[in-house]
């Protein structure tokens, strides 16, 4: 199901008046702020909706609309523990309406699922009870009837779900009856329609399911973010009744994200044609029908001229939304990557594309070797997983390739990690004469990528810079005391790793290391993170609140030996950024950039996860970042 010609252009007013608030917070008068970011979060941006909330909080901090709002953008885009300290704050202002007390049990509901902390369980059934009971809230009597089946209280999830199913009979008034004509539609028939679902699911009810959902279905358009939250409930009901998730998703359709790799048109005079400026008309229509057959509604994509734009435009003239990942800045991104492809204006086709995305992400201020380029492609790839993720979605590729193994940071690369990392792509030939697709297997194409990344100068690594608090005012006695316990203690954990370090630093406060993957990273800097918050630095005569700031950061780095120490070691432009997120980490927090988390959500690792904590201006005027704390998690099962 595509959005419609008409989707793109009023999501592209909605992101310019997101974007008005966010840097002007009085651009708008509070109420119409308020209203365009509800319709934010209903169309699933919840990063964008959380930004703008937070640039209005300082007009009006304790507006109760305001912080509900900003609790449920960061609590969709995984920011539990901040989402649950605005609530608190609200429910500490003696606020008792279903909306509070319902939004205070979502961020318990979260942390339970984020720690495994049954506690937090307990209190979000409370409070959805609470809230059901004094209003009598359809909204809040489903999530408690949920969360009562998850704590093992089946006889009253059931009492519940039948209460919620006859506060609500008017909507399902025709299924009851056996009528077949369209239901009467009102403003919270969505919502209307995955209740019915969710109690029914709950009561084993599954004719009255497939009936809620299809409805539910039906009147969803531009309601990615609210689908997001209907489906993340019911599979918590078809974990506990043992089911599969295909059960819900054959009524429920998740959103479909689509990546994209391939070909630039053949420049004037190329030796052996690829992709060839007769062929752009044809591959475009063979584009445009696999993303309407797909129901694309998401797509992430660089911008080259060529296939990339070709992918973009498609995605455009379906309605669906476009993300624009670029190694570079736009200005050089044209120089290498726009200019060099043949027939066509595609500079001005690459500016349109930029104007219409929903997003583009700028991975590096100047232009690196061919590594830069496959590195774009793995980040991207991380950032459509968020986004999957946040939306409960499915995620697939496509790409335009000649199947030839190319170089680093090609189309051959690229395509290769993704089905390594088992994202299912489908592959077009860049001939007009050529079938038109079909599904790559792990082992095409793949084993040339890893051999490839091995040569030349540059190589993926995370890294991590740290500074201790408190140092700066140590005395001169307690120095020798913080090198052997504070600094002993960061050798005693990196000790205890699995894997060592590539490389590591330090200078009087501050800690610098490299690591093969943000896997080894996240271990050393959550374990260290750890070590530093729990001791007791009193007992070992440093003052009390002695801390550190974690922050980590992955890119493409240049090995180099450095001439004056002989040391090996990593440097280029990667390397400043990370440094720039240390200064504006809380002291005992981990954050770390977009990249980082980007690639955390690639890797699927379910010992950690990222929550999105804002837009944060760097040090040294660095520029404004998304930026993510690293927490350890326990995941619900």
């Amino acid at each position: 199901m595509s959005l419609g010609v008409g989707a793109q252009s009023l999501r592209h007013d909605l992101y310019a008046q997101i974007a008005d608030i966010t840097h002007d917070p009085a651009a708008l008068p509070l109420a119409d702020a308020l209203h365009h970011i509800a319709a934010c979060l209903q169309a699933g941006e919840c990063l964008l909706a959380s930004n703008a909330c937070e640039s209005l909080s300082r007009l009006a901090p304790n507006d109760p609309k305001l912080m509900q709002l900003w609790a449920l953008a960061l609590a969709r885009s995984g920011a539990a523990s901040k989402a649950n300290a605005i609530m608190e704050q609200l429910a500490a202002l003696g606020l008792r309406d279903e909306e509070t007390l319902g939004l205070l049990a979502r961020t318990y509901k979260d942390l339970w699922q984020q720690t495994g902390d049954a506690s937090r369980l307990r209190q979000a059934r409370d409070a959805y009870l609470q809230a059901h009971e004094i209003t009598g809230g359809t909204w809040s009597g489903i999530n408690a009837a949920t969360l009562a089946l998850i704590s093992g209280e089946e006889p009253r999830a059931r009492r519940l779900a039948e209460q919620v199913l006859q506060a609500l009979e008017p909507a399902w008034q025709q299924f009851r009856v056996g009528d077949s004509k369209a239901p009467n539609d009102g403003p919270e028939a969505y919502w209307n329609y995955a209740t019915i679902g969710e109690a029914a699911l709950i009561l084993d009810r599954h004719d009255l399911v497939a009936w809620a959902y299809a409805n539910a279905v039906r009147v969803s358009e531009g309601q990615l973010g609210n689908r997001a939250s209907s489906l993340r409930n019911a599979e918590l009901v078809l974990h506990k009744h043992g089911a599969a998730r295909q059960f819900v998703e054959q009524h429920f359709q998740p959103p479909q994200v689509v990546l994209f790799t391939g070909h630039m048109l053949d420049a004037p005079g190329r030796k052996q044609p690829r992709f060839e400026p007769s062929a752009e008309r044809v591959i475009y229509e063979r584009f445009l029908e696999t993303l309407g057959r797909w129901e694309t509604q998401i797509g992430f994509s660089a911008a080259a001229g060529g296939g990339d734009i070709l992918f973009l435009e498609a995605l455009q003239e379906l309605g669906a939304e476009t993300n624009i990942v670029l190694p570079h800045p736009p200005e050089l991104f044209i120089k290498t990557s726009v200019e060099r492809a043949g027939g066509g204006d595609w500079v001005a086709r690459f500016e349109r594309a930029l104007e219409n995305a929903r997003q583009v992400t700028v991975l590096s201020e100047s232009v690196g070797d061919e590594l830069t380029y496959h590195f774009g492609g793995i980040v991207m790839a991380g950032l459509a997983s968020l986004r999957t993720s946040q939306l409960y979605g499915k995620l697939r590729a496509m790409t335009l390739w000649d199947m030839e193994a190319g170089f680093v940071g090609g189309t051959g690369s690229t395509v290769s990690d993704w089905l390594r990392r088992g994202i299912p792509v489908e592959r077009f030939s860049p001939r007009a004469d050529e079938p038109v697709s079909m599904p790559l297997q792990a082992a095409q194409g793949f084993g040339f990528a890893e051999e490839l990344l091995q040569s030349g100068r540059q190589k993926i690594i995370s890294m991590l810079f740290a500074d201790a608090v408190g140092f700066s005012k140590l005395s001169e006695s307690q120095i020798p005391v913080f090198v052997e316990r504070f600094l002993g203690g960061v050798r005693a954990v990196m000790d205890r790793q699995a894997h060592a370090p590539l490389t590591c630093n330090t200078w009087g406060d501050g800690l610098y290391f490299t690591f093969d993957s943000v896997s080894q990273a996240n271990d050393f800097a959550l374990d260290l993170s750890d070590f530093v918050n729990a001791m007791d630095w009193t007992s070992h005569g440093l003052p009390a609140e002695m801390s550190l700031r974690i922050a980590l950061h992955a890119g493409p780095a240049f090995a180099m030996l450095d001439p004056v120490t002989q040391r090996q070691g990593f440097t280029g432009s990667h390397v400043s950024r990370a440094a720039r997120i240390e200064p504006v980490t809380p002291p005992g927090y981990v954050y770390c950039s977009e990249a980082h988390a980007a690639l955390v959500a690639l890797e699927k690792n379910a010992a950690y996860h990222c929550e999105f904590v804002g837009n944060l201006p760097f040090a040294k005027n660095y520029g404004v970042f998304p930026t993510y704390s690293m927490k350890r998690r326990s995941v619900f099962q």
